[in-house]
């Protein structure tokens, strides 16, 4: 079948057919390796120099072979997990009798306290890892898993702003080199450990990491093709650490020169381990960042290298990820190479594998790049290899139909294919999964009821009406709603979703031509305008609510509309159960469908404000005590993003963040507030939110 990929958005015809990609390997085989070298480390381990005692022998080798598969298949792509049990609930039922014979053998307290971390319960997993790597340290446990505990204990630890002390940072250095020193028991080792540590390793500064390769050189012992793939992924950071991430008008020659030399470095070192083992998709996969920061400088194809990678590993992510960032129009691809990147995923045919399914990630990119614009969703052919792609994954044995339908619904409500988001509705009724529409930038709800609305009685005016008020043409959406409710019978139940769509579109042209609007927050009938990702949340007479006993969060995100800069104020309230501990609030501006986020949080606990992941101790306020913001009291936060600019205030103190990047002066944004409880429970209320449009500062 050809790939139909005939798009008015970029003006293509149809797509040259591409051979199947035949991948020798896939990424089942290497979490097969993962799995049998976590065995080897954990389990294996423990029977060998781990602190035994009948008390706790049998429940810690059980728990070690469950976590032989949970830290495997953590963040793995449904198609290729196992059907073991590997949930939270399952993990904490576990520990139940380690816990109660008083375990005290380190792996498996620090295997504990993973566990404790991702239940939510963070002030027992640090206080259980620090007393778990003390003993650690000194075990003859292998070097990987000291290193992982003692990275996670100054990552996860110790405040986000300490600096590491000198013998922290040597024994991470020591137990890095170590690892890469010990034998492999089987060639596909090699890729392990650089799949477990290299993440680890690129994060340090650069004159650790230097350290790192001068130890690995001197000792002698490192296996060649993973000494060449750190050295090249070493200059790769360090290429673009000198160069600095900024606008190429901002780099002074000396940058440019680092930048360039390093680069040649990488392409040298990446060379010869793709020369040495050609059969992995590592080398080939990191010679795209390199062909892309060199442009044409060091006569390398991308193209070329993208192949020899996928021919290694026909699914192997980092590969496919850094060819479509690499064909995005800013370095002179476009969106329809971008495209037909996903359709020749697609044409693999592969749905052993993850890599059809990439058909629906080029589209995630070219969404990114178009600023959360969904409007090409309609070209023609696109819902018919969307549609493909869930057909195909639904055939495949072991596949969970209910998200695969779920998905495929969400997808159709983007493409307008109403009547197909009604069928798929009315066949899972509450199966339907929310967040596969949250993940589109949609409501469920609103979703179904909209699509049940075209596909039933309403006329093609409610059709219409939709198409223009997700395009933002909100004047033509209220007409064409109107129009739509003037045919309808008045016991009709569409007329009430017509009345909420025609408020939310009020309110956004309210927004777009510049006035300060204030959001109705105080009316349940006004959430129609916000898309809940959790539940809990209600309205009353002094505000949107959230309230949850016990640990939890939730989050709201308002259509937003394209309003390029803006000035938002907030109020807020919290009160705590045990009014000491008070929620984390943020206050989210956000790409509908993207990643690039702006995201002003508070950590009243911390006394503290993150912008984008950023973090300033603030200055105290009239509400900011010591130890964290008074219950009882509201407080109040104005975020004015404009041109390059963020400014923070809250209660008076001001926190201003310069960006070079100015990811939100137009697009489809959305504000979104975020609360996150604390074990003892308690309420965050919201009120007085506005919102004001403002000119983008010239650059």
């Amino acid at each position: 079948m050809m790939c139909v990929i005939c798009l008015s958005f970029v003006g293509v015809g149809h797509a040259q057919t591409t051979k199947p990609v035949r991948g020798n390997l896939t990424n089942h085989d290497l979490l097969k390796a993962v799995k049998e070298y976590n065995r080897r480390t954990l389990v294996e381990a423990y029977d060998k120099v781990g602190h035994h005692d009948p008390k706790w022998d049998p429940a810690a080798r059980k728990f070690l072979e469950f976590m032989v598969v949970r830290l495997a298949e953590s963040g793995a792509n449904d198609v290729y997990r196992s059907d073991a049990d590997v949930s939270i609930e399952t993990a904490l039922a576990l520990c139940e009798p380690l816990s109660d014979s008083n375990c005290d053998d380190p792996l498996v307290l620090y295997c504990h306290s993973l566990i404790l971390k991702d239940s939510g319960q963070t002030d027992q997993f640090k206080q259980l890892l620090s007393r778990a790597l003390q003993k650690l340290l000194t075990s003859n446990y292998p070097p990987n898993r000291k290193w992982w505990a003692t990275n996670r204990f100054v990552t996860e630890v110790l405040p986000k702003d300490a600096v590491p002390d000198a013998e922290i940072t040597l024994a991470l250095i020591d137990q890095f080199v170590e690892t890469m020193n010990v034998p492999e028991e089987s060639p596909i080792d090699r890729r392990v450990k650089l799949r477990q540590m290299s993440e680890g390793f690129e994060a340090m500064k650069q004159a650790d990491r230097q350290t790192i390769l001068s130890k690995m050189k001197a000792v002698g012992k490192t296996d060649p093709w993973v000494m060449a793939v750190l050295e090249g992924r070493h200059e790769i950071k360090a290429a673009w650490e000198a160069r600095g991430h900024g606008w190429a008008s901002t780099v002074s020659p000396e940058g440019w020169t680092e930048f360039r030399d390093r680069l040649g470095k990488a392409r040298d070192l990446l060379v010869l381990a793709y020369n040495r083992e050609p059969s992995y998709p590592e080398p080939a996969s990191n010679m795209i960042p390199v062909c892309m920061g060199a442009g044409g400088e060091l006569s390398e194809d991308i193209e070329d290298w993208f192949n020899r990678a996928i021919i290694a590993q026909v699914d192997y992510q980092e590969a496919w990820q850094g060819y479509v960032s690499a064909l995005m129009p800013r370095w002179g691809g476009s969106h329809r190479q971008m495209y037909e990147l996903g359709c020749r995923a697609m044409m693999t045919g592969r749905y052993d594998t993850n890599v059809p399914e990439f058909l629906l990630e080029s589209l995630m990119w070219i969404i990114r790049d178009r600023e959360g614009d969904y409007s090409f969703f309609t070209a023609p052919g696109l819902w018919d290899n969307i549609d493909r792609v869930f057909t195909g994954y639904l055939k495949r044995p072991g596949s969970d139909p209910i998200w695969i339908k779920s998905r495929r619904a969400a997808y159709a409500f983007r493409c307008q294919k109403f009547e197909e988001v009604a069928r798929i509705a009315d066949e899972l009724k509450e199966a339907l999964r929310p967040h596969t529409f949250a993940y589109l930038g949609l409501d469920t709800e609103d979703a179904v009821n909209i699509s049940r609305a075209i596909a039933g009685d309403a006329t093609q005016n409610m059709a219409m009406g939709y198409t223009s008020e997700i395009n933002g043409d909100y004047l033509d959406a209220r007409n064409a709603y109107r129009a739509a409710k003037s045919r309808l019978a008045a016991d009709s139940p569409v007329r009430a979703i017509i009345e909420r769509h025609d408020r939310v579109c009020a309110l956004q042209q309210s927004l777009l031509e510049g006035h300060v609007a204030q959001i109705p927050l105080a009316s349940a009938d006004d959430l129609v305008a916000w898309r809940p990702d959790d539940v809990g949340w209600s309205c009353d007479k002094e505000g949107l609510t959230f309230a949850l006993p016990g640990m939890g969060k939730a989050e709201l995100r308002h259509r937003a509309g394209k309003l390029g800069a803006k000035k938002v104020h907030v109020e807020w309230y919290w009160s705590s159960a045990n009014k000491v501990q008070p929620p984390a609030v943020a206050m989210v501006v956000q790409d509908i469908g993207g990643d690039d986020a702006i995201t002003v949080a508070l950590y009243p606990d911390q006394n503290a404000v993150r912008v984008r992941g950023k973090k300033w101790t603030v200055a105290k306020g009239k509400n900011v005590p010591d130890n964290g913001m008074s219950p009882d009291v509201w407080h109040s936060l104005d975020v004015t993003h404009e041109g390059d600019v963020i400014t923070v205030e809250m209660d008076g103190v001001m926190v201003v963040d310069h960006h070079q990047n100015d990811w939100l002066a137009s697009g489809n944004s959305a504000l979104g507030l975020w609360a996150g409880l604390q074990p003892t429970g308690g309420i965050v209320k919201v009120r007085n939110l506005t919102v004001q449009k403002i000119e983008k500062a010239p650059k």
